[in-house]
């Protein structure tokens, strides 16, 4: 199943059929068929306790691909990406972000992430 995953902090329906848009596009240029759209809509990146992002963790057997407008859509806590990473590459699920055009987990994307991490623990300590 080949799913998008749309996030909003504020409650803001054009925002969500912005990122519904470019998701859709995206996939189609892969010859990728949508079959499930799930959206947090006025939540933001910061609560993990999300209905549509549960709804996809609960649901990781029946998933081929998650595609994003932005990563920063699933999580804004890095350590929480790391460990859906992880999860998702454990479960060989691709996780498409339409800016980078990239699927994220299967890229040198993955190792800008830990570096990044990294960093911002490093400046956390500080």
């Amino acid at each position: 199943m080949n799913i998008i995953y749309c996030r909003t902090a504020q409650k803001h329906q054009a925002a969500i059929d912005v990122k519904q848009y470019k998701c859709r596009k995206f996939l189609e240029s892969k010859h990728m068929t949508v079959d499930k759209i799930y959206i947090d809509d006025g939540f933001s990146g910061y609560i993990m306790d999300r209905p549509g992002l549960n709804q996809i963790i609960n649901n990781l057997d029946t998933i081929k691909s998650i595609t994003v407008s932005s990563v920063d859509r699933i999580y804004r806590n890095s350590n929480k990406l790391l460990e859906l990473y992880k999860l998702l590459k454990d479960k060989n699920i691709k996780l498409y972000d339409t800016i980078l055009g990239i699927d994220v987990i299967n890229s040198l994307e993955l190792n800008a992430v830990k570096v990044i991490d990294e960093l911002l623990n490093f400046q956390g300590s500080n």
